[in-house]
């Protein structure tokens, strides 16, 4: 038989009905559609709970170590691979501003890359000072401004950052922050992590003085910024154990049974085709021709979907990833379906035509 015989019959198939074409492009789009959207959902629950995470500052290691923390050194941790940002920061003379008289001010000294581990917002071109957002709130400030102290001097106000109470050590939501040369010595050195790793925290102690390195008392501490949620984030662990894990061999089991149901419904039609003399090759091509052409049209209406859902729901880091594992599903649905009813459709046999009549 020729291809362009096969290809006829397979589009009158298709036209007339009898290839059940409507259903198949319906029920495999929402075997597709359906687990590529229970994909997404688990895969975005998981990367809200890192981005979560991050936001409450829980990836922030906290070196403490009075009088023994080299400013350049910790500046210089952000240099590594996993680290997004570090400084040091030590307490210093409070602040009285002219419009809270009454009130201590609470004051550290910080080197350059401070600012960025707290993700403040700030001109960095300016000399001045970094305030909590609850400070300028209290006193009516935001970034340009000049803030009055009770001595009479004024200090231009730099940038702001946020320090909400999340779980958060106190002491800095109140609190107003100056930039000071790396080469002095500080109290603490913040490290931003992402993804959290041992090399890290190995690599954070490179921060200690020499005579912090030599102290052998209980001075020296390395905690987390917040550990309201437990001291790591294992996302690996949450990945592989999500419960979706399966679900690619879940829809191949759907899409070979559906594949089957197709087939046996059809058996009839196709046993008579063997009757009036066309080979079980071309009945396979032309299964295979027709069940194509209906995935071609799932995969039009589910992939740019969920194509589009991921970009908008992930961010660039991620969507390649979570794009893959969408899509994965929905893959192993359709080749499923095709080799199942391509291999049922080789197991009909013209012999059974009379059988599949009386079953009908």
């Amino acid at each position: 038989m020729r291809l362009s015989s096969i290809l006829s019959e397979a589009w009158r198939g298709i036209m007339a009905g009898s290839a059940r074409f409507i259903t198949i492009v319906t029920t495999l789009t929402l075997l597709s559609g359906g687990a590529a959207a229970i994909e997404l959902r688990i895969s975005t629950e998981i990367l809200n709970k890192a981005t979560q995470y991050q936001a409450i500052g829980a990836n922030i290691l906290v070196l403490g170590a009075p009088n023994g923390i080299d400013g350049t050194s910790c500046d210089n941790l952000s240099d590594l691979y996993d680290v997004q940002a570090s400084g040091a920061i030590r307490e210093i003379d409070s602040l009285v501003v002219s419009a809270l008289p009454d009130t201590q001010t609470p004051r550290y000294a910080i080197t350059s890359g401070f600012a960025k581990v707290l993700k403040a917002k700030q001109d960095a071109t300016q000399q001045g000072l970094l305030i909590s957002n609850e400070l300028a709130s209290t006193l009516n400030l935001q970034q340009g401004d000049t803030l009055a102290l009770k001595d009479g001097q004024h200090a231009l106000v730099k940038g702001t950052y946020d320090y909400p109470d999340d779980g958060r050590m106190p002491g800095y939501s109140y609190a107003a922050l100056e930039e000071v040369p790396d080469t002095d010595i500080f109290d603490a050195c913040w490290v931003r992590t992402w993804p959290q790793s041992d090399q890290v925290r190995d690599a954070i102690w490179s921060a200690l003085t020499p005579t912090a390195k030599s102290d052998n008392g209980n001075s020296i501490t390395l905690s987390q910024l917040n550990s309201s949620q437990g001291e790591a984030f294992d996302g690996e662990a949450m990945w592989m154990n999500r419960l979706t894990i399966g679900l690619p061999a879940l829809a191949a089991i759907l899409g070979a049974l559906f594949g089957t149901i197709i087939v046996r419904l059809r058996r009839m039609e196709l046993a008579s085709a063997l009757h009036c003399g066309v080979s079980k090759s071309a009945l396979v091509l032309q299964l295979c021709i027709e069940s194509s052409a209906a995935i071609l049209i799932c995969a039009l209406l589910t992939v740019p979907l969920s194509y589009a859902l991921s970009a908008w729901l992930v961010d660039a880091v991620d969507f390649a990833a979570v794009t893959t594992t969408i899509v994965q599903p929905c893959l192993t649905v359709y080749t499923a379906y095709v080799l199942s009813a391509m291999g049922n459709v080789a197991l009909i046999k013209e012999s059974h035509l009379f059988a599949y009549f009386k079953e009908r």
